[in-house]
């Protein structure tokens, strides 16, 4: 997807193992790009996909330390708080199984 969101093919590429991102239109195609590359390289790196499906509305699939990860992200605001309330719930010992996050509201986390 370039800039203008207008989809295109490269010639040859097979998609490697690029994380997939979407949205329900171009713009939010270009948000969910934007969110992606605003993300801290090591918080990105375990992505699988992200989707957009309204402005408000991201969800984050990932691998994280061997098990798939689903997140509800919300609005791309706050991105940097939402890294940090992540990071701060993985390391609790209570939480070494859950599979499941909502993120949306970085004050009041919910896990599962």
């Amino acid at each position: 997807m370039d800039a203008s969101g207008a989809i295109f093919d490269l010639p040859g590429f097979t998609g490697g193992d690029l994380p997939k991102v979407s949205g329900a239109s171009a713009p939010l195609g270009v948000a969910a790009v934007s969110l992606f590359k605003g993300l801290p390289l090591d918080f990105r790196s375990g992505i699988t996909s992200l989707k957009a499906t309204n402005e408000s509305n991201f969800s984050i699939a990932m691998k994280y330390e061997g098990r798939d990860l689903q997140i509800k992200w919300g609005s791309p605001e706050k991105s940097s708080l939402k890294v940090e309330v992540f990071n701060a719930l993985m390391e609790l010992q209570e939480n070494k199984k859950i599979r499941r996050l909502d993120l949306s509201a970085p004050h009041a986390p919910i896990v599962k």
